[in-house]
């Protein structure tokens, strides 16, 4: 079977290239092979072209409504997603653990019980000499 590269002239007809999933109908006699670069065609027969049609319209009646009840439960499962995604970025803030022992119970500026009645007692003899 002879093949046909793209910008090619080409004669009338359908042209199909199999690697590069890639149907073009050329219009008129001597155009140019319009197409993905690189990619090499073969010519359908028009005999083959008219049996195959029916096959190709009925798979695509078929197949049609599984495409939108796909996309349709895409675009659900998506939205519901980023919802979930949206909600949990609002609230990790929950999340956190802020509790710190270290700093809590290390914390050097923490005065204990001993510290506060030395300095009460400094500042009840502040207060005497004051007076």
């Amino acid at each position: 079977m002879k093949t046909y590269k793209t910008n090619e002239s080409v004669s009338y007809g359908l042209y199909l290239s199999i690697r590069s999933m890639d149907v073009r109908f050329v219009g008129a006699e001597g155009e140019t092979l319009e197409g993905k670069p690189g990619a090499d065609y073969i010519k359908v027969p028009v005999l083959l072209a008219l049996l195959f049609s029916p096959i190709l319209g009925g798979v695509f009646v078929l197949g049609f409504p599984l495409i939108v009840v796909g996309v349709l439960i895409y675009a659900a499962c998506h939205l519901a997603a980023e919802q979930v995604r949206s909600t949990i970025s609002n609230h990790a803030h929950l999340a956190l653990w802020k509790w710190e022992p270290t700093a809590a119970y290390l914390n050097k500026t923490k005065k204990t019980d001993k510290d506060s009645k030395q300095e009460s007692k400094e500042s009840s003899q502040q207060e005497e000499k004051n007076n």
